[in-house]
């Protein structure tokens, strides 16, 4: 039972990362076009 709860666990845990990233993704766009950078200088921004 004990592994079972760990794998739930780890599934929500990977769920609400996609979540958030998704959630960031709008306003980080938002934001790189205000900076006048480009899409891949943002993403590299984004890795940091």
């Amino acid at each position: 039972m004990n592994a079972w709860l760990w794998v739930g666990v780890l599934v929500i845990a990977a769920w609400a990362a996609h979540w958030g990233a998704d959630q960031l993704l709008t306003p980080l766009k938002m934001l790189r076009k205000q900076w006048g950078l480009t899409a891949s200088a943002g993403a590299a921004f984004w890795r940091l």
